[in-house]
Parts: structure tokens; sequence; C-alpha cells
């Protein structure tokens, strides 16, 4: 499995993607700050893991673009997020992609 790209561009902008051990939250594994636009992923998380969590995030921030609300953030945004992470991950790893 191809590791993690540095960065990952979206919708004109381009958001660096981080390795961090500081997020704090026990079932968080990612995080993003679009003011800075940055995504933090959980170091210690298998590379399956971690591409599951770059995919969530990404969604994150294509809810976040394509719906224009700044806060979003409840618990459907993190429902729909989740599903669809895994189902994306899912076709991307069992057809090699990633």
């Amino acid at each position: 499995m191809k590791p993690l790209p540095k960065k990952i561009k979206f919708a004109g902008f381009t958001y660096k993607v981080k390795m961090t051990d500081d997020l704090d939250g026990g079932d968080s594994w990612g995080r993003t700050m679009f003011a800075k636009q940055e995504i933090y992923i959980e170091r210690g998380l298998s590379i399956e893991k971690q591409w599951e969590t770059l995919i969530h995030e990404m969604l994150h921030v294509a809810l976040r673009h394509t719906t224009g609300l700044k806060e979003f953030k409840d618990e459907r945004e993190e429902d729909v997020t989740r599903a669809w992470s895994m189902n994306i991950f899912g076709i991307l790893k069992q057809n090699d992609i990633i």
C-alpha cells in the first residue's frame, strides 16, 4: 500500500497532510484545520487506517466546500463521512489504487 501523500489538492486549495502524536481524543484519529489548510493523521495507526482516516478527513473538506457551511459539524456529518470513508477506502484498496 502506498504511503500517504504530503499534500492533497481540492477545489483550488492545497491541504498539507501531517502525521502527529498529539490528537486529543481517544476516538479521533484525524483532524482538519480548515483555516490552516492542514489535515492531521494519528501517527500510530496502521497504513490502512491512516488511508481510511485521510479519506474521512477529505470528505469533511468536500462537505464544507460543496455546502458552503462553516458550522456543519454535527453527528449527521460524522455519520455520513464515516460511512462513505469506509466504502471509498474499500473500493480503492480492493482495486489496488492505493
